[in-house]
């Protein structure tokens, strides 16, 4: 009896120095990473950052150890910060793990008009409900059966989402986006990236951001010409 505890205490030790060890070559790798690229490596969020999450739907109730292995850039126009996002999704009487990594673009100043766009299948914690809304044209119907679009102002969200970037999105159908002020958070539900696929996500990421803003640049000055002609 001694002997087969010995041993059980024996084989939980090796399993935790293992997985301590894995936790450590993880975070080494993503430090190496960092370095080569120009970037600040955090392994947890900071306060401060935290704080600024929070705004999300997604992120409401984040903690530290929920957000880690940060990589941080300035980058003209904007900040991007690339993190691993873990969390237990309540599915039924059972708690699942899910993760993903998340692009979060800080540009400023509001640059779009603050909603959630997500596919229908993602599955994502439901912190505080936003309003629903459903784009009410006849020619949404591909784009309305892939996604679901959310805002506290639907009035301002509609003009952006032109018939463009509706297709530019359904060429994205795997991407969530979240918009609040001038912060903007931009992943693949249950998608984890290696460093290897992250450059070429990350493009993909600033492409996204760049296509919203490009519509909105463009409404806008659609709205000061018409004004100028009345």
């Amino acid at each position: 009896m001694v002997w087969a505890l010995l041993i059980v205490a024996g084989l939980l030790l090796l399993w935790l120095v293992l997985r301590l060890e894995r936790k450590h070559r993880y975070q080494r790798k993503w430090q190496r990473y960092a370095r080569q690229n120009g970037m600040q490596y955090y392994p947890k969020a900071p306060a401060a950052l935290i704080r600024a999450l929070g705004r999300f739907n997604l992120l409401r109730h984040a903690k530290p150890e929920h957000l880690t292995h940060l990589l941080s850039l300035d980058q003209y126009p904007y900040r991007v910060t690339v993190m691993q996002h873990k969390q237990l999704l309540r599915l039924g009487t059972t708690r699942t793990p899910h993760a993903q990594t998340i692009f979060y673009f800080d540009t400023g100043r509001a640059l779009l008009p603050d909603f959630e766009l997500r596919p229908e299948y993602a599955i994502t914690r439901p912190g505080k409900p936003l309003k629903a809304y459903d784009m009410p044209l006849a020619d949404a119907s591909a784009f309305s059966r892939l996604f679901r679009l959310m805002s506290r102002s639907p009035k301002a969200v509609q003009p952006l989402f032109s018939d463009e970037l509706k297709q530019f999105f359904q060429n994205h159908r795997t991407y969530c986006i979240a918009v609040e002020g001038s912060k903007v958070i931009i992943y693949e539900p249950g998608i984890e990236i290696s460093d290897k696929a992250l450059p070429n996500k990350l493009r993909k990421a600033e492409n996204i951001l760049t296509t919203m803003t490009s519509a909105a640049l463009r409404q806008s000055y659609a709205r000061r010409q018409q004004k100028r002609a009345s």
